[in-house]
């Protein structure tokens, strides 16, 4: 097993001494977008969404269907089926609602499930085509097994990136062997050198991840507080290129003595970066400068990380895709915590 490890050797916002420098995103083109309902008769609950082709597929819990996954018209709202069994047989996982990446090519769903140490793939064409042999399991490298769920994804050529295994921040990896691992973290310029542990634990519980379509790059960024980083993967190893501080965290920590602390958002924070969608030209983040948002506002990175523009809506984001930069498909959660399906033009 041969592991390729990258570093940074051009990142940016960083003082003299490598510690991180802040400095708030500035956005010179503003946008409101109209919000357009498609969907608020299905019972929608917290749950993840990804665009394929005319689709979209929503993970999560609804009245209808104790199925894992809804599929929807991406043009009509109009729900169509449902997929993938809950529970801990064959080709079953154990989440309601789980986090899930795309093969956009293939259309076909993959999901790790953190408490069975697997990984499920559902085709999309099977489901729609009512084939009862949609679903297999995949066996990847023991390293792989214990990323968390939230922060893994199909990159290309069946290769997958997992983010904070128990060894590693971030891994690639394929069925039959791992191919390169980083544990390399941004110094956020907060912690002593003997608590390191408790910003890279900051990472984990307020970072959001997204890939992109073509698998050779990623993004991950923070919330409640803001560092973006965008990774470049070029199929041997995986190295960060930009690094932006936004701004800097002011956490809450829990077990600072422990190997394992814990941190807790820290609401007098700005938003910072909540969740991210890339695409082949753009990184899409939900974002906001304030400590006090509604998550209606979409920001627009090209992949140097610098700002493009910023997009105002009325909804309230809990979860969010691009498809072709031209559309955001949104679950919008409403005033009543009820949540529907919306489409905003870009």
């Amino acid at each position: 097993m041969a592991i390729a490890i990258g570093f940074c050797s051009s990142c940016t916002n960083k003082e003299s001494n490598g510690k991180m420098k802040y400095s708030e995103p500035i956005f010179e083109k503003e946008i409101n977008a109209d919000m357009k309902v498609l969907n608020n008769t299905f019972l929608f609950n917290y749950g993840c969404l990804k665009v394929v082709d005319s689709l979209i597929v929503y993970s999560g819990i609804t009245d209808i269907s104790d199925k894992n996954f809804h599929v929807f018209s991406k043009n009509t709202g109009k729900y169509l089926t449902s997929f993938g069994n809950i529970g801990r047989a064959f080709g079953e996982i154990s989440m309601q609602g789980p986090k899930f990446s795309i093969d956009k090519n293939n259309k076909t769903v993959y999901v790790f499930d953190s408490m069975l140490k697997k990984t499920v793939s559902y085709s999309i064409d099977k489901v729609l085509a009512g084939n009862v042999d949609y679903v297999k399991e995949i066996v990847l490298p023991s390293a792989m097994s214990n990323v968390v769920s939230s922060k893994f994804f199909y990159l290309k050529d069946d290769t997958f990136l997992g983010g904070y295994t128990y060894s590693d921040r971030f891994l690639i990896c394929s069925e039959k062997d791992s191919i390169a691992a980083s544990n390399f973290y941004p110094d956020l310029g907060v912690e002593t050198e003997d608590y390191k542990k408790i910003e890279e634990a900051y990472y984990l519980f307020t970072g959001a991840m997204s890939v992109k379509p073509d698998g050779s790059m990623f993004a991950h960024a923070t919330g409640r507080g803001c560092v973006l980083e965008i990774w470049e993967n070029n199929g041997t190893n995986i190295t960060p290129s930009v690094i932006k501080g936004f701004f800097k965290p002011n956490y809450i920590t829990r077990d600072r003595e422990s190997r394992f602390p814990t941190v807790l958002p820290n609401s007098e924070d700005p938003l910072g970066i909540y969740a991210l969608s890339c695409t082949d030209k753009h990184i899409y983040a939900i974002y906001d400068n304030m400590v006090t948002s509604t998550r209606g506002k979409i920001a627009v990175f090209d992949w140097k990380g610098d700002t493009e523009k910023i997009y105002q809506t009325s909804a309230r984001i809990e979860a969010f895709d691009i498809d072709n930069d031209k559309t955001a498909y949104i679950l919008n959660q409403k005033d009543d915590d009820s949540i529907e399906l919306v489409s905003v033009a870009l």
